[in-house]
């Protein structure tokens, strides 16, 4: 039986459906509109290789401002468009370099490459690669001019050459001898010792001089394919262009300088000047990979048309992202928020649908409507997968629009993209997160009906004049810089609010600050079932645990963008009964509660012993939990207040206050909160000079799934569940109580 200190949590792969999709939207096949017979188009900048712009059929919303800068409106006669289009397939051609001869083309995307000059497009380069214009002779430019040129051989292939300098027989053999043959080359020095009575000529046509690229200029000057050379002749030394696709980013400065084969050398009369500048060429790259993403986010496009999303474009980018496809920007973050977020509106919307069924039914109707289940048929049911990527077209498959070169068999413009049905819901979710963040809550309930998770009924719209799109975060982002590094207890995170001295539920009142218009509502919330089974708190209590989780996550989001481990965290000990039990507390509920003696007993027992110099950090692995029925109470004071004052930024005002604190401490403190259970049970072994071992125990008779703990080598306690993950942290919890406590048990328990 193997034993080992950290058991990996097994995940079992759900079953996953093969999709295949363009790889880009139909958004960007569709037309030019016309406009008093001219096509209407929108120039934008590619910010990643700013040379090149791009026009566009449409303005994109939400803007991706990382990927274009908008340089405004463009309109075109069928004359031009057509040059331009035409344009595209020259342009490519070199730069992929491939044939001229037009085959087929691929892609039914319709925007436009262009060159820039400045802000606007360069129409001399357009005019030159559709041979509108006469060729620049490299010799009449002058020296300056020289620099930085892309040449194109005049017979041949179609190929294209970055010109390192241009130089004639005035060249001194040693300067001619470095740009040949590299400044590090090891026999430089030697070749410049014999040859630095030479003129460059005298070197270049020394039969003696044996180097590859020598070589191969002779070869083509004796066959006559080069002009014939005099002193005044312009050669150029010169380094073949490679494919866009081949081509990597960043200089090559740091490399040695060392051209074994030597630099190629071409004559000046047999190529001609290449319109596009080297630095130009050279973002070549760049702009393919832009045109990849492009193409992959004109999905989001779509989607932001289609369901009228104005808001941050990185939102919705990360919501249609999966963390397969990227383990950093993907929709967990944003999953956790929706579901936080369609739980809020959907118990709004079944608390006023269903005003006489109980808290058990309502519960119920609710987890009906936010499955997992549910929401992959509602997803599957609009295809909204087709907006979710978890793979991306590979650089060398891309085929650009209007390209008509023979079709490769790598090239491709579909994808293949695998996702379940457990995916689809986490997407939905996401895309919830991504408009409550982006543009608010009113619109986020908004998409929840128009996809049809919650009916659009009658009563729909009485739900939508209750949300809006303000904030409902009283925290803001600069709070977290004054917020002490100390280590705080919790009796200075959840300060006792309520006034002894005041024995009615003004007092109640006063610690909270909100009076109740219905005082009715409010003696409802302190009236448990065992008192009066018809007009309890267990409906307000359903309608104040969503709030709670609303108002937590919506003002932790306030400080950034977090994991979702460290969501889970954060919201495992802010909404979990130890917690929500003391706040009850802080705020005097234990001293109004009407309920059966039992109960009433047990909330006193628990509030003369509790413990206030606990470290919030702690919750969650100490056993100091209250009374179910605080954390109910709390939950319905919540729900209680939403109703009195009709308004949730009211409420989330309220409590808002009251979380803040606590809130604030964790985020400050998110690595330490977000070491899980095991680990902290690992260190505190350590520090007590314990060794403490997992094991995973499975009995396939019993269909059991089990964690053992192991202290100093012999058994201690083992938890069974119904997934490892839950029964390795129940022993986890329990070991760590049990030893802090000094017991010596071995037990087994099931969940």
């Amino acid at each position: 039986m193997d034993s080992h200190p950290i058991l990996k949590k097994l995940k079992p792969t759900p079953p996953q459906d093969s999709q295949i999709y363009p790889n880009f939207s139909s958004i960007l096949s569709q037309n030019f509109y016309i406009d008093n017979d001219r096509n209407v188009g929108f120039l934008y900048r590619v910010c990643a290789a700013p040379d090149y712009g791009i026009v566009l059929p449409f303005m994109p919303l939400p803007f991706p401002s990382h990927l274009l800068e908008p340089l405004g409106m463009c309109r075109f006669s069928f004359n031009t468009l057509s040059d331009i289009q035409n344009f595209q397939h020259e342009f490519w051609t070199d730069l992929i370099r491939t044939s001229k001869i037009r085959e087929e083309n691929i892609s039914n995307t319709n925007y436009l490459i262009v060159p820039l000059l400045k802000n606007s497009i360069d129409w001399e380069v357009i005019d030159f690669l559709l041979s509108n214009k006469t060729p620049i002779e490299i010799r009449k430019l002058s020296p300056s001019q020289r620099k930085d040129i892309i040449v194109k051989s005049l017979t041949g292939k179609n190929m294209t050459w970055q010109s390192i300098c241009c130089f004639d027989d005035s060249m001194p053999a040693e300067e001619f001898l470095s740009k040949l043959l590299g400044s590090d080359h090891p026999d430089l020095q030697a070749y410049k010792d014999h040859y630095h009575t030479y003129s460059a000529l005298d070197v270049l046509f020394d039969d003696r001089f044996n180097i590859e690229s020598v070589n191969e200029f002779r070869k083509h000057f004796f066959s006559g394919l080069i002009y014939p050379i005099s002193t005044d002749t312009t050669l150029i030394f010169a380094k073949q262009t490679k494919s866009a696709r081949h081509l990597e980013n960043g200089s090559d400065s740091d490399k040695p300088k060392v051209y074994k084969s030597g630099t190629p050398i071409l004559h000046s009369e047999n190529v001609e000047l290449y319109p596009l500048k080297a630095s130009t060429w050279f973002q070549c790259t760049s702009l393919l990979n832009s045109l990849v993403e492009l193409e992959a986010i004109s999905y989001i496009f779509e989607f932001a048309h289609h369901f009228r999303y104005e808001g941050c474009f990185k939102y919705l980018k990360d919501a249609c992202t999966s963390p397969c496809l990227d383990n950093v920007n993907n929709y967990d973050y944003l999953e956790n928020l929706g579901d936080t977020v369609l739980k809020v509106v959907s118990t709004i919307h079944i608390f006023y649908r269903y005003p006489k069924s109980n808290e058990n039914q309502l519960t119920k109707a609710r987890c009906r409507k936010i499955s997992n289940c549910y929401l992959s048929t509602i997803g599957q049911k609009i295809e909204l997968q087709r907006y979710l990527k978890t793979n991306s077209l590979k650089f060398s498959k891309f085929r650009p629009p209007y390209y008509a070169s023979k079709i490769l068999e790598c090239e491709s413009c579909e994808i293949e993209h695998k996702i379940s049905d457990k995916m689809i819901a986490d997407f939905v979710e996401a895309l919830i997160g991504a408009f409550y963040l982006g543009v608010g809550l009113r619109d986020a309930a908004g998409f929840i009906y128009e996809i049809g998770i919650l009916p659009n009924e009658e009563i729909s719209g009485e739900i939508m004049k209750l949300l809006s799109n303000d904030n409902y975060n009283i925290l803001k982002a600069r709070n977290i810089n004054y917020f002490s590094e100390k280590v705080f207890k919790l009796r200075e995170l959840l300060p006792i609010l309520y006034d002894n001295s005041i024995k009615t539920i003004n007092g109640l009142e006063a610690a909270i600050q909100y009076l109740f218009n219905n005082k009715d509502l409010l003696t409802q919330v302190l009236t448990h079932k065992s008192i009066d089974p018809e007009m309890n708190y267990e409906r307000l209590e359903f309608l104040g645990d969503a709030i709670i989780d609303f108002i937590v996550l919506s003002n932790i989001f306030v400080f950034g963008q977090f994991s979702a481990e460290e969501l889970t965290t954060f919201r495992h000990i802010l909404v979990g009964n130890s917690f929500l039990g003391k706040l009850a507390i802080s705020i005097g509920l234990d001293k109004h509660i009407k309920a059966a003696r039992e109960y009433t007993e047990e909330i006193a027992r628990f509030a003369e012993c509790s413990r206030w110099d606990d470290d919030l950090l702690d919750f969650g692995v100490h056993t100091d939990d209250p009374p179910k029925i605080l954390n109910d109470v709390f939950e319905a004071l919540v729900g209680a207040v939403f109703i009195d004052s009709g308004s949730l930024n009211i409420t989330c005002e309220v409590f808002g206050e009251l979380f803040s604190p606590a809130i604030m401490y964790l985020v400050k403190n998110k690595d330490k909160c977000k070491k899980n259970i095991c680990s902290r049970l690992i260190e505190y072994g350590q520090h007590h000079g314990i060794k403490i071992e997992f094991e995973e125990i499975v009995d396939k008779d019993k269909n059991s799934l089990g964690i053992g703990v192991i202290v100093n080598g012999k058994p201690y306690l083992k938890r069974e569940a119904k997934t490892l993950w839950l029964a390795k942290k129940t022993a986890a919890i329990d070991a760590y109580n049990q030893l802090a406590r000094g017991e010596e048990v071995s037990s087994n328990e099931s969940i």
